[in-house]
């Protein structure tokens, strides 16, 4: 089963969190334009990823920003 997608932003640091279940220890790779991936040391999953300067991206006059990322999105609640 799937875990919930969190997140978490920080005002003051302009950062914006987003993890798979429960934060967890990781390690970060740079993956380059301010976004960090987080990665489980031992079993190399992808726990998360981080992207600094979040809000400051979006007064810029490109406002679409990609993710190097591939995720599959499910609903945890039924939906109809």
């Amino acid at each position: 089963m799937g875990k919930e997608l969190r997140f978490n932003y920080d005002i003051e640091g302009d950062i914006l969190e987003i993890s798979k279940g429960k934060p967890r220890r990781a390690i970060s790779r740079d993956l380059g334009d301010d976004i960090w991936l987080k990665v489980d040391p031992k079993t190399g999953e992808v726990l998360g990823f981080t992207i600094l300067s979040f809000i400051r991206r979006f007064t810029l006059k490109k406002r679409e920003r990609k993710v190097p990322v591939v995720a599959d999105f499910k609903s945890s609640k039924s939906v109809s």
